[in-house]
């Protein structure tokens, strides 16, 4: 493990920019990074199978998770981490103790657990395994409350909608459904068969999908009903990242070496704009909802929108060995963005104010 602080790195039009934090604890793609509700820890995951979870205040990892891990994901209201793990497991850590609580096993045999998310009041957890079977959790019992088997197909995204009594998902065919928790099942509704899935984002109120499909093309639909709601935006070749606004009046996406902004009510193109000259892999808005960040192998670009600025560009220290940037995530109060590369993550201060 390595960490630094206060660092100057050479930003955006020779700014300076501040590293805050520093980890080289992986070995391996740091390919995932995310946020404690409170801002103060972070938790990064990588093909090293760890989750390393950091004090981006002080600049100290302080818990690694060695296990075969597919996905961690924060809980909404405490320092508490799920993991999805090999061997069809599902387990629940105290982040800033580093105990494991709990284990959850149901899914049958040693199917992996591809796919986890916690409820919005963190009271359930939904887990989907390799060989398609979707399990929901009471999280303080420990016991299966609903299950859904025979789907046939590896779930590769799954949430839980806003109010917290559905579920949306989307498979390895691109086959995009709806779930409702009626008497210990799960009910599941198909709404879209699509070419294939790249990336698949929900609005904020849960009420509308946005899908980039294997052609590059965005199409917005109502998640309830299935209608297409906006017919396929004229998209950059190569779209990977992909996301709504806070608010979700807009849509960002990225492609090879350009993203883009979109009225989400009526598919107008707000403005295109040459980023990377890298393919854009992850995109990250700010909470504020006027500065976007994303991912490339140039580095981490953050833009203001509002006024189409690049305010910073941010390279780690593995650029001249490993020049990519895997993940990034703003802080929820804003004022930091966590990125990974190989082997290591990265705390900087977003400097947008």
């Amino acid at each position: 493990m390595g960490a630094g602080t206060n660092n100057p790195l050479s930003g955006g039009g020779g700014t300076q920019v501040l590293l805050r934090l520093c980890c080289e604890g992986h070995n391996g793609i740091v390919n995932a990074v995310t946020w404690s509700p409170d801002s103060r820890y972070v938790a990064s995951a990588g093909d090293d199978q760890t989750i390393q979870v950091w004090d981006s205040s002080v600049g100290a990892t302080f818990v690694t998770h060695v296990n075969e891990f597919s996905s961690t994901v924060w809980s909404p209201v405490d320092n508490r981490i799920a993991s999805a793990a090999m061997g069809g497991k599902v387990q629940i850590w105290d982040a800033v103790t580093g105990t494991r609580l709990v284990t959850y096993t149901g899914h049958p045999g040693t199917s992996s657990v591809t796919s986890i998310n916690w409820s919005p009041d963190a009271k359930q957890i939904v887990s989907a395994s390799k060989d398609g079977t979707i399990l929901i959790w009471n999280v303080a019992t420990g016991t299966t409350i609903a299950s859904y088997a025979g789907h046939g197909q590896t779930i590769t995204g799954l949430t839980w909608l806003p109010g917290g009594k559905r579920i949306a998902l989307v498979d390895s065919k691109g086959m995009v459904q709806m779930g409702n928790v009626t008497k210990g099942r799960i009910l599941l509704t198909p709404q879209k068969q699509l070419a294939g899935v790249n990336t698949i984002s929900w609005s904020p109120d849960g009420r509308r999908v946005a899908v980039v499909d294997l052609s590059g093309q965005v199409q917005v639909w109502d998640a309830i009903t299935g209608k297409v709601l906006l017919a396929p935006l004229a998209q950059l070749q190569g779209v990977q990242g992909i996301a709504w606004s806070p608010d979700g009046r807009q849509i960002a996406s990225g492609g090879n070496g350009k993203f883009q902004v979109w009225d989400a009510a009526t598919g107008k193109l707000l403005f295109t704009e040459l980023g990377s000259v890298y393919l854009i892999s992850t995109i990250s808005w700010a909470p504020d909802g006027k500065h976007l960040a994303f991912t490339s192998a140039y580095g981490v670009e953050v833009w203001n929108i509002t006024i189409a600025t690049l305010l910073l560009t941010y390279r780690g220290v593995n650029w001249n060995a490993a020049p990519s940037m895997a993940a990034v995530s703003w802080s929820p109060d804003g004022k930091r963005i966590a990125s990974t590369d190989s082997g290591a993550a990265y705390v900087w201060l977003a400097l947008t104010e």
